[in-house]
């Protein structure tokens, strides 16, 4: 059984036309090649830029 939460988060991403699955042992899975964040700068080299 999922924890309460991984559903909730699941069925909040499902709303935004994220496609969630579910693997074997039931996990919820995203897939990141598809849906992943990928910032133009990560904040450590935001950091660092602004020296």
């Amino acid at each position: 059984s999922q924890p309460s939460g991984a559903r909730s988060q699941a069925a909040a991403l499902q709303a935004e036309d994220v496609e969630v699955s579910q693997a074997a042992m039931g996990e919820f899975r995203v897939d990141f090649d598809t849906y992943g964040w990928f910032p133009d700068v990560l904040p450590s080299e935001e950091a660092s830029a602004g020296q």
